[in-house]
């Protein structure tokens, strides 16, 4: 696991998808869904590999999940961390997003979020 490489894409990349258990860093295919209240900000201005490594062992449980990923994007000057899921088929993270009432979620092929309201 590679917390100070997760840290580094985040803020030069504007986001991260990794996994804890593979090491495999921004997928270029599936679709990602976040889990309900996985969800953590930090200013952008004290985002660190500390506050990765306090996630990461926050939500270890979710996180060794095979198909969970610890994932981030930048917002408002806000580094948002949370776990999200891995799908093959499109209508599966759609309805793993409206369950977990996530306001969105993400196809990693075409690199674009894809609302649910």
């Amino acid at each position: 696991m590679n917390l100070n490489k997760f840290t580094e894409t985040t803020l030069v990349n504007k986001g991260c998808s990794m996994s804890v258990n593979t090491g495999i860093f921004n997928p270029k295919v599936g679709y990602f869904a976040s889990f309900k209240a996985s969800e953590n900000k930090i200013p952008i201005a004290d985002f660190s590999e500390a506050n990765v490594l306090q996630f990461v062992i926050n939500n270890a449980s979710k996180l060794k999940e095979n198909g969970n990923f610890l994932g981030s994007w930048v917002e408002n000057e806000l580094v948002y961390m949370d776990v999200s899921r891995q799908f093959e088929h499109e209508l599966d993270a759609k309805l793993f997003g409206i369950f977990n009432e996530q306001k969105a979620y993400y196809d990693a092929k075409e690199e674009k979020v894809i609302n649910l309201n």
